[in-house]
């Protein structure tokens, strides 16, 4: 969180500052500013939690700050540092909503006290407040159960100075975080996906300004796609003119780059001039068709300027040419093929969600025909969980199309060029060998390694005389063995690294297999 100090006595800011323990408040900077306009610059650009102000200061009261940020919608807590008990100020600054009216000389635990219930009730408040407000814009925009009228009525609760003359940027922010793993698993990067909306929102606020944090949104839109919508505020002294879009556009750059560059991920960006707050459910619908429209968008920042944008497809796909390298087994050259017909499409402004989708349909279609001349089903091949996911987001981006390509690529080379079946099964246990402490399912091994699930069960209790979950337990416990006579590690700890997640569960385990816990074997050993 961050403060801001202003008063035109640099000595009382420096006091200020130095005085008080902002960490243990849990401020991570502190601003400073000496003019009521210094201080609307740092407010308008950066989050700023909580407000000290003197009042009485040349070219600007204190009075006169909160006034100006009650008016634009800004809700931080404000405490007025003061020489004078002067009735008229504080009964203005109540009014205006401070939290505190506090009398100098300054008792830096008295304030540090007052601080801290300023941002605990702030910190409260907003929550609230963002969840009310973050559903009545999903009424509005999304769901469009309620009227422009209405909806500004409403809004007026959370941002007073709201009215239908207001303008903003309308935005789509696509994230791709899944990947390839051993290549045939589709697998998003982050266990928490959540933890990244929290860093994409930081960053937002972090490019766009105190004036997005307080007045802006961002808010998942549709999950299962990891697609966010934002809308940036215009603030009313800057215009909504082209230099502001280009601004804004600039900004939207800088955010896919950091994204790519920090959180290792790739994204688009979709966004529309200001507008209106009556026209922004009818723009919303806009961007989402040019998304659907602009499947070339990887890592890209595109503005509806690109909504009219003429489709020639060209030449369809030969799929006589495609069919006869796949009977060939030549999938580099597959590979290569298709990609060289995807950029012809792009090369054509023809690379959309609906062609996407058509030219995966048209591939699955050869590749099933030649597995059924096989006479090898599909499933066994392609597993049910990789289909269900290109299904949903194949149409989205290029991104997934060429995921769609290196995984098809991946499993086909394996499928053509088979090891013999003792091969495949010292492959088969050298993988369960490193990857025991990974949670892996037999069918997960089936996809792997063209096995039969049952059938898998069958080497482990020919080759291993037991089966596969007993197999990943009995290494598991070996491992937790050395760990518990080789090494200080707490046996919690141990439990999470040998795959355990439920503390309880493991020791009931080793237990189970060596007729005392845990921690009883390592006192005897």
């Amino acid at each position: 969180m961050n403060a801001l100090i202003v008063d035109d006595d640099r000595f009382v800011v420096i006091a200020l500052e130095k005085g008080i323990d902002w960490k243990t408040l849990g401020i991570d900077n502190v601003f400073k500013a000496y003019r009521i306009e210094e201080a609307k610059e740092i407010i308008n650009n950066n989050q700023i939690d909580i407000l000290l102000s003197d009042i009485d200061m040349p070219q600007g009261s204190g009075i006169d700050l909160l006034e100006y940020l009650r008016e634009n919608g800004y809700n931080l807590p404000a405490i007025f540092l003061t020489n004078y008990a002067d009735f008229n100020y504080a009964k203005r600054a109540l009014e205006l909503k401070s939290f505190h009216y506090y009398l100098k000389p300054i008792d830096y635990d008295e304030l540090s006290i007052i601080i801290k219930d300023a941002l605990l009730e702030s910190v409260s408040n907003a929550s609230k407040n963002k969840t009310a407000r973050d559903q009545l814009w999903v009424n509005y925009l999304l769901q469009k159960q309620i009227s422009p009228d209405d909806f500004l009525y409403k809004l007026k609760a959370f941002d007073s100075a709201v009215n239908d003359g207001d303008q903003f940027i309308v935005s789509l922010f696509q994230i791709y975080p899944y990947v390839l793993k051993d290549g045939s698993q589709i697998i998003c990067q982050y266990s928490n996906i959540n933890d990244i909306y929290e860093q994409i929102t930081k960053l937002f606020i972090s490019v766009f300004g105190g004036h997005f944090s307080t007045k802006g949104l961002i808010l998942p839109y549709q999950t299962e796609e990891n697609l966010l919508i934002a809308l940036v505020p215009v603030p009313k002294d800057e215009g909504a003119g082209s230099s502001h879009f280009n601004m804004i556009k600039t900004q939207a750059e800088e955010i896919v780059f950091t994204t790519k560059e920090k959180l290792m991920l790739h994204s688009s960006f979709f966004i529309s001039k200001a507008e209106s707050v009556l026209s922004l459910p009818s723009t919303l619908d806009r961007l989402l068709q040019l998304r659907k429209d602009n499947a070339n968008n990887i890592d890209k920042v595109l503005t509806l300027s690109h909504f009219d944008a003429k489709i020639s497809p060209g030449q369809p796909l030969d799929t006589d040419i495609l069919m006869t390298v796949i009977n060939s087994k030549d999938w580099e050259q597959f590979y290569q093929l298709v990609l060289k017909y995807s950029a012809k499409l792009k090369a054509n402004g023809a690379l959309t969600g609906t062609t996407l989708s058509t030219l995966y349909f048209e591939i699955n279609k050869l590749l099933y025909t030649y597995l059924d001349e096989l006479d090898i089903p599909a499933q066994d091949i392609l597993s049910k969980d990789s289909y269900q996911f290109f299904n949903r987001h194949i149409s989205l981006s290029e991104y997934y199309f060429r995921l769609y390509l290196d995984y098809i690529v991946q499993v086909f080379s394996r499928f053509s060029e088979p090891d013999s079946e003792e091969q495949s099964i010292i492959k088969l246990f050298n993988y369960v060998d490193t990857h025991f402490k990974d949670e892996i399912s037999r069918n997960d091994l089936a996809d792997m390694f063209f096995f039969d699930p049952d059938y898998i069960t069958k080497i482990f209790k020919r080759e291993k005389g037991m089966s596969y979950m007993d197999y990943i337990i009995e290494k598991r416990m070996e491992l937790a063995k050395k760990l518990l006579t080789e090494t200080n590690t707490p046996v919690r700890d141990i439990s999470l690294a040998i795959g355990y997640d439920n503390y309880s569960y493991f020791t009931r385990l080793f237990k189970k297999k060596f007729g005392i816990t845990p921690a009883e074997y390592r006192k005897v050993m």
